[in-house]
Order: structure tokens, then C-alpha cells, then sequence
């Protein structure tokens, strides 16, 4: 067997690495940070989470404010859990996403709202766009403003067992126990996979610890590597000639055979080679002492 040629044996790792960048440049989104969910997580039976109450009335005059950290970089949607007290009211509301700077709230984005446009018990979504750029850890605050008298006030649910470093909620600047219920929304990142490497990294490995990251990565390159180490030696190993197997004998021509066996019965007769005839026995002198 005669040795392939080198482009033939590394035919199997270039067709790898072309699958690797095709792979690389396909599309792919992907979110920037989990999103920011505060509403009741029901429990069963024997849980001990305090069902969710309504904060008060929210009518002129009354504003509801929800601090949290941002754990993204732009925010895309805010939605808020309100009531209406099972009835249609007249008038609006304003729901506004501030953030604090040089310790002075600043409105990044603001929506009014009318309130028959509100379902009772239902979010309410606010959406921004282009998205609201915020910085990780940086402080915001939803705020909740209504007009009108008692008579079409609104109210905000609250989930009274969450408790997280950050949060907090105020009804006219008062501490309130919980936290308003609430969604918000990050912009997802959208780009190539080769683009979006460490994203996507970020997402894959975000419960483990740098060391672990570290180890977890060096594991990876250690398997790719065999792969290909692999691939090498079995297109080496399939290239090359084997020593080791012996090729079989041509088959004796039939009528040879006939007189190997002829001679062994009489005495070993083989056939005369020199004038290229064959000689046999004469099967009459059979059983003839001479």
C-alpha cells in the first residue's frame, strides 16, 4: 500500500475547521443578564412565603417607588403587576424609570398610561426603544404616579417575602415591608457566535468561580486538542504499509496438483521438466513387481 499523499491525510482536519468557522459565523442572540423578576413564586402546601398584598390606594397625590440594582446593561421593558380594584377608572397614570446620579434621581424613560387600558391583576408592560443604557449594580427606581380621587385609584401588588441586597420600596418616601411586583427586561446582545464568545462564556459558566472558569477552559483545550492529535494518527496509522501481513500463495495449477499426488503414490515420479512434458505412470504396471 503505497503512502497518501499530505494533503489527503490532513483532508480530515481542514473539513474541521471549516465546520468550525461556519459554525462561527452563524447568528445567534442571546440575553446580557438574567431578567429581574420580584413577583410571588406560588408555594405548596406548608410553604411559609406571605401571599402578595396591594400597596394602597394610588390616586393623586400618592406615588409608589420601587428601588433595585440593574443587573444589566440596557433595559428594554418594565412591567408592573397592578390592580384596579375589579373596575374600570377613568383618568391616567405615569410610570417612570429613573436612576440616581450625583445623589439626584434622573428619568431615563416614562410612559402615561390610561387607566382603561389596565387589566385588574395583570402586568402592565412598559417598553423602551431604543433600550435604556444602565451600567451593572447601578441603582434605579420604578415610579408610580396616578391622578384622579379614591374613587379611580389604582393599586400596586407587593410580594411581602422577598428579600434581596438593593431592593426596596417606598409609598410617599415611607419604607414599606417586600418589595412592589415587577419584570424587567434586558435588550439582548444579537451578532456572529465568533462575536458573541465571551457573552456567551459569561452566560455558560455563570454559577462557577474564576478558578473553576479557568479549569473548566483549560479542560476544553485539552480535548480539542486530542481530537486532533487523534485524527493525526489514525490518517498516519491507515497511510502506512503493513509489514506484518503476508500474502498467500498463488494456487497450484490443477494438473500439477495431479502429479504431486501421482508421485507421492509412486514413490515420489515427478513430471520431466526438461523437455516440458509430464510424465505419467502407466496405471497398467499397477500392482507389476519388477
Amino acid at each position: 500500500m503505497t503512502r497518501l499523499p499530505r494533503f489527503q491525510r490532513l483532508l480530515p482536519v481542514f473539513i474541521g475547521i471549516l465546520i468550525l468557522v461556519v459554525i462561527g459565523l452563524l447568528p445567534v442572540s442571546l440575553p446580557t443578564q438574567d431578567d429581574t423578576n420580584t413577583q410571588v413564586i406560588p408555594q405548596g402546601e406548608g410553604g411559609d412565603a406571605a401571599p402578595p398584598r396591594p400597596v394602597g390606594e394610588i390616586f393623586a397625590g400618592v406615588t409608589v417607588a420601587q428601588e433595585f440594582p440593574a443587573t444589566g446593561t440596557e433595559i428594554s421593558a418594565a412591567a408592573l403587576l397592578l390592580a384596579t380594584y375589579q373596575r374600570i377608572n377613568s383618568g391616567t397614570i405615569q410610570v417612570m424609570l429613573q436612576t440616581q446620579a450625583n445623589d439626584q434621581w434622573q428619568t431615563l424613560g416614562s410612559e402615561t398610561v390610561e387607566k382603561t387600558a389596565l387589566r385588574d391583576t395583570m402586568l402592565y408592560s412598559v417598553e423602551f426603544d431604543p433600550p435604556l443604557v444602565v451600567k451593572r449594580g447601578q441603582l434605579m427606581r420604578i415610579v408610580l404616579q396616578a391622578d384622579g380621587n379614591k374613587q379611580n385609584a389604582i393599586t400596586w401588588w407587593t410580594n411581602p417575602s422577598f428579600q434581596r441586597p438593593g431592593f426596596a420600596l417606598f409609598l410617599n418616601g415611607d419604607p414599606q415591608p417586600g418589595v412592589a411586583e415587577f419584570h424587567i427586561s434586558y435588550a439582548r446582545a444579537s451578532g456572529r457566535l465568533i462575536e458573541m464568545i465571551d457573552p456567551l462564556w459569561a452566560r455558560m459558566t455563570v454559577f462557577l468561580d474564576p478558578l473553576w472558569r479557568a479549569i473548566l477552559a483549560v479542560g476544553i483545550l485539552v480535548l480539542l486538542s486530542s481530537f486532533f492529535v487523534l485524527g493525526r494518527y489514525l490518517s498516519d496509522r491507515a497511510a502506512v504499509p503493513s509489514h506484518e501481513r503476508v500474502s498467500p500463495a498463488p494456487p497450484q495449477d490443477s494438473e500439477e496438483r495431479v502429479l504431486a499426488l501421482a508421485g507421492e503414490e509412486h514413490g515420489g515420479m515427478q513430471p520431466d521438466h526438461q523437455n516440458g512434458d509430464h510424465v505419467l505412470p502407466d496405471l497398467a504396471d499397477r500392482g507389476v513387481d519388477r
